[in-house]
């Protein structure tokens, strides 16, 4: 079922998630290969940002690894990482929005990323 605003608690935690209050969603455009939902928020200051949120177990553990990553992991080639939950129904990761601002339409922003990204060590795994 589609829907035009995220499940109602959803507000609150990222809220709780960020410290800032969302005063709107909207579904974010094309793109994923999950059934993940991808939202777009609009917040009472600053700017907006993306709200991936699981919806089924296999999304919600790929939201759990990702938000490990954004945790150790930092660089001109990834959005920013404003913060993560999994206290509500579903997790959900809270990132930089990367449709507006000097980053929409440009390739500017990634331009030279793997020269950038080769010397970053990986982050130790989750397991070892």
């Amino acid at each position: 079922m589609t829907t035009n605003e995220p499940a109602a608690w959803v507000a609150h935690r990222v809220h709780a998630a960020i410290g800032r209050r969302p005063v709107g969603f909207r579904r974010a455009e094309a793109g994923g290969y999950t059934p993940a939902e991808h939202w777009l928020v609009e917040f009472e200051q600053g700017p907006s940002a993306f709200v991936k949120l699981a919806t089924t177990e296999n999304t919600a553990q790929w939201v759990r690894d990702e938000a490990w990553v954004y945790e150790r992991v930092r660089g001109p080639f990834m959005a920013e990482f404003l913060g993560w939950d999994e206290g509500g129904e579903w997790p959900f990761l809270v990132l930089e929005d990367l449709t507006t601002g000097p980053h929409r339409g440009s390739r500017a922003g990634w331009t030279g990323s793997s020269t950038r990204l080769r010397p970053c060590m990986p982050p130790r795994s989750q397991t070892g």
